[in-house]
């Protein structure tokens, strides 16, 4: 096997366990679980010294992932691997400690510990500090060997005389406020079940959101780290929380094992973990029992409401939960085929469970969404909307969806305005981490001149779903909408950093470029805004870029048929909000604009 160098100049030859004396080792093995970087992870380092240990008597290969869950992680002698991924999973959070102790507190150690990939025994290799080719040069045969029989007997000094380090004083217990579920894992063997998994994310999500002295990153922002590789504490510092929740979901037949963990984020510090076996209809009590858990082990206050909902489990018919989880796996989607099999999987459910809330109100986000993308007449989906809305609440007053898309209704089709903002409210009361209905109400309160509100609204939901396209382009509206256009310029461009092709945020920026004078960027954008999304108040506002530039019109042959309503909706959001005749105007709309339906409108290239 060849030797490698790392950064520092430090070569790490492999050796052989029998090559290095045991107790240098395990000296090794001292120092390394009392540093800095392992000091409040105590379940990587009982893996760790169990490993090093069981190696050190040539057990490696008796290291097996059965046998690990029992003796290290305490799993009852019914413990499945296949079920709970609680072993490989800690495992790779072990590896990449070690590789963080290496590259910091431990550059200098003359012996390197890993766990590599593919088992869990423990390998050892030598490193010997020696000086760079270059500074070598020029030294006689006889000075590299003296200076290379130094570096030897240093490091045979450093691991005979290598003490036992002392463990820190431990810091005080830092209180969580911030969290971050990532994306369940499907372990099922069965991609079919992926909804399953997605579901469970989501509904931990709503669950733990309802606690308002906790943040919760949102479904959309944690759901870009599906599969990803990066390391928690970094996932950890691009979503600004103080911990996670990480796990995985098998389901065999009627039966379903969930493992959650709770992670303190800036340590990598394990704090909580749980294995649930159930029969599959009981999986939203199981929902329920991991929330409730998790907001025991962060330590935030409960009021009386939040106790009271928190422990309220809702009975559903396992095949009526069966299809609303799919219903809203695709409504996530934001795509037309999307919405199509949502409704279907939605009103399957309500099929299935008449007096199941959660589906209507996932019915009537579906509605709402479909005439605010302009994919269904608004005449058409948002009195079915309504219904639905309603329905979910008189069923359960209390679904925070389900208020917020009846505020988009009373704003979209009753022009109620006030009626609409008491039902954002309620819904942000309700549920203080639901971002669209922060984002909502903060487009509500813009729209009616109230700037300050709005920011502070809209700043809401940037910090519950960071990664959002929708959100951080709804944060440069309002500030454009406001008066700030050149805030609402940077934001919008670092919407655009996040997705070059979100046709909202080219639709924002040329709005504000054109408050700014500046008329050949906003066609340019408006241009690219219409391309990527053909709707009207993109082709509405491409009409009014051309005729504020003074150039000459492109000939009548070359635009194509109006699409629709001149104030149909421009973003998942409320709706006319926003629109090319309120922007260009900076009036709010009346009754009677909505009518506005010329028959042609520009949309050609430059």
């Amino acid at each position: 096997m060849a030797s490698s160098t790392s950064q520092n100049g430090s070569v790490v030859a492999p050796k052989p366990a029998n090559h290095i004396p045991d107790d240098s080792v395990l000296r090794v093995l001292e120092a390394i679980l009392s540093s800095n970087t392992f000091r409040d992870s105590e379940i990587l380092k009982r893996f760790l010294r169990y490993s090093v240990e069981h190696t050190l008597r040539g057990e490696q290969d008796e290291l097996k992932e059965y046998r690990l869950g029992l003796e290290v992680f305490d799993r009852a002698s019914d413990f499945d691997p296949r079920l709970d991924p609680v072993v490989r999973m800690t495992a790779r959070r072990l590896r990449n400690k070690l590789e963080e102790y290496y590259e910091g507190e431990g550059t200098k150690q003359p012996i390197r510990i890993h766990v590599p990939k593919g088992g869990y025994g423990a390998t050892f290799l030598l490193a010997v500090i020696q000086s760079s080719p270059q500074k070598s040069e020029g030294l006689s045969p006889r000075r590299l060997i003296a200076i290379a029989t130094v570096a030897a007997l240093l490091s045979v000094i450093m691991l005979a005389g290598l003490r036992r380090w002392t463990t820190p004083a431990p810091s005080p217990a830092r209180r969580i406020h911030s969290v971050a579920v990532l994306p369940f894992q499907n372990l099922s063997g069965d991609a079919s079940q992926e909804y399953l998994a997605d579901g469970l994310t989501e509904a931990l999500v709503t669950e733990l959101a309802q606690v308002r002295e906790l943040r919760v990153i949102s479904r959309t922002s944690v759901m870009t780290y599906k599969g990803t590789a990066k390391r928690l504490p970094e996932i950890a510092r691009e979503l600004n929380v103080d911990a996670v929740v990480e796990g995985s979901l098998a389901r065999t037949g009627d039966d379903v094992s969930v493992t959650a963990q709770l992670i303190e984020a800036q340590t990598d510090t394990h704090i909580w973990a749980q294995t649930y076996g159930t029969a599959r209809g009981n999986l939203p009590e199981i929902q329920n029992r991991v929330a409730q858990t998790i907001v025991q082990q962060v330590g935030v206050n409960l009021t009386p409401a939040e106790q009271g909902r928190l422990k309220t489990v809702h009975v559903v018919g396992p095949e009526a939960h069966d299809a609303y989880l799919p219903g809203r796996h695709y409504w996530n989607k934001r795509t037309a085929d999307g919405f199509t099999k949502a409704v279907e999987y939605f009103q399957r459910a309500i099929q299935k469970d008449p007096q199941y809330a959660p589906a209507y109100a996932g019915l009537a986000d579906c509605y709402v969404l479909l005439a605010e993308y302009t994919l269904r007449p608004s005449a058409e989906v948002l009195p079915k909307a309504r219904d639905a809305a309603v329905k979910a609440l008189e069923l359960d007053e209390g679904l925070a969806e389900a208020h917020a898309s009846l505020a988009a209704v009373k704003v979209d089709y009753d022009w109620d305005w006030k009626s609409a903002e008491q039902e954002l409210r309620r819904a942000v009361d309700l549920n203080p981490g639901y971002a669209t209905a922060h984002q909502w109400y903060a487009e509500l309160l813009s729209e009616e001149g109230r700037s300050d509100e709005a920011i502070a609204e809209i700043k809401r939901a940037l910090d519950l779903d960071p990664l959002s396209l929708i959100v951080n382009a709804m944060y440069g509206r309002v500030l454009e909408f406001g008066g700030s256009a050149d805030q609402a310029m940077t934001q919008l461009r670092k919407t655009l950093e996040l997705d070059p092709d979100f046709s909202i945020a080219h639709y924002d920026l040329a709005k504000a470029y054109l408050t700014k004078g500046d008329i050949a960027h906003a066609t340019t954008e408006f241009q690219v805004a219409a391309r990527l999304f053909k709707v009207s108040e993109r082709e509405g506002a491409l009409a009014y870029a051309y005729a504020k530039s003074g150039k000459p019109s492109k000939p009548a042959s070359c635009w194509p048929p109006f699409s629709g309503n001149l104030n149909r909706p421009t973003s998942p959001g409320m709706g006319f909000r926003f629109s090319t005749l309120a922007w260009a105007t900076r009036t709010k709309p009346s009754p009677a604009s909505r009518k506005l339906t010329p028959s042609t409108i520009p949309d050609c290239e430059t």
